[in-house]
């Protein structure tokens, strides 16, 4: 796997939930969710610190901004929230 140049050897990847990946086949389309293990096969290989990465294909979201946003304000207001990034 490669981000923004940078190669990663033996990670797992996998398609991410039955209603995702049901979600995507009823809507017939190809743009799917997946999730990347780093550390699946090499316990020390991690992506900056982290050691597993949610890709989501937003495919119910327009906007792009509904699972950024929601993290963000959980974050502000304290409770437990995953890292997020919008791009």
């Amino acid at each position: 796997m490669v981000i923004d140049g940078e190669a990663y050897k033996n990670v797992g990847i996998r398609g991410k939930g039955n209603t995702s990946l049901s979600n995507v086949a009823s809507m017939n389309s190809e743009r799917y969710s997946f999730k990347v293990e780093f550390d699946h096969y090499d316990s020390s290989i991690t992506y900056h610190g982290l050691d597993k990465l949610s890709l989501n294909n937003l495919i119910q979201d327009s906007t792009m901004m509904k699972d950024y946003l929601t993290y963000t304000m959980m974050d502000e207001f304290g409770a437990a929230a995953p890292l997020c990034s919008h791009r």
